[in-house]
């Protein structure tokens, strides 16, 4: 008599299929780390987290060899490394080998608990295309992430300084006078004398009062 199994029997069978387990694995592992580069991006990371615990759900099924775990993070570890260490890729290729091997030894088909056939484990082809995506997108994500940091301040205080202002009260040294600047009026001191309608490059904020260059020290 064939019974057709209930929908937890489907998704238990589902999950046990080590190249699905694997799959959600490495997906949960992308969306946390959008959701660490970009914190706030919300979607990211549930779909991560989600992901990861149905992973979590195949690894009970499988025989998981746990030490192919441990390189499949420690892959992504030096992965992330690579992005603020410079190594001249070296990094990066024992991260893309430590993935591979990782990947390709995460289910122990070996187990004598378990009579898989042989071969049964994550598929080549599958480990190469998401390994490779995985790699992608962790360097494509850590340079955006370096490059913000790097970036110029625009916001706040930190964000006046090489900004142009106008004058709008003269500046005679060692009175201070006043520039127009983002928006903003700024009591204002400069070396040389600035006289209204000038142009002044901030320099140093101290306080609440700024340091400009006259035009002609631009």
């Amino acid at each position: 008599v064939r019974n057709k199994m209930n929908i937890k029997q489907t998704l238990v069978n589902t999950f046990a299929d080590p190249n699905i387990a694997y799959f959600l694995m490495m997906i949960g592992m992308m969306g946390l780390m959008m959701e660490f580069y970009h914190p706030g991006a919300i979607f990211p990371g549930v779909a991560g987290g989600i992901c990861l615990f149905l992973a979590m759900i195949s690894f009970q099924i499988l025989p998981i060899n746990y030490g192919g775990l441990l390189l499949i993070i420690l892959g992504m570890c030096l992965l992330v490394a690579e992005i603020y260490i410079s190594s001249f890729g070296a990094l990066g290729i024992g991260g893309a080998i430590s993935l591979i091997l990782g990947s390709l030894l995460l289910v122990d088909d070996m187990n004598p608990n378990f009579s898989f056939s042989d071969g049964y484990g994550v598929s080549l082809s599958t480990v190469i295309p998401v390994t490779f995506l995985f790699i992608l997108f962790t360097l494509l994500a850590g340079y955006y992430v370096v490059k913000a940091k790097r970036k110029k301040v625009i916001t706040g205080k930190d964000g006046l300084i090489g900004e142009i202002g106008t004058v709008i009260q003269v500046i005679s040294p060692p009175l201070p006078g006043q520039i127009f600047v983002h928006g903003e009026y700024w009591k204002s001191f400069c070396l040389d004398q600035v006289e209204e309608g000038q142009q002044v490059e901030i320099v140093e904020i101290r306080g609440l009062s700024l340091v400009v260059k006259s035009p002609g020290h631009f």
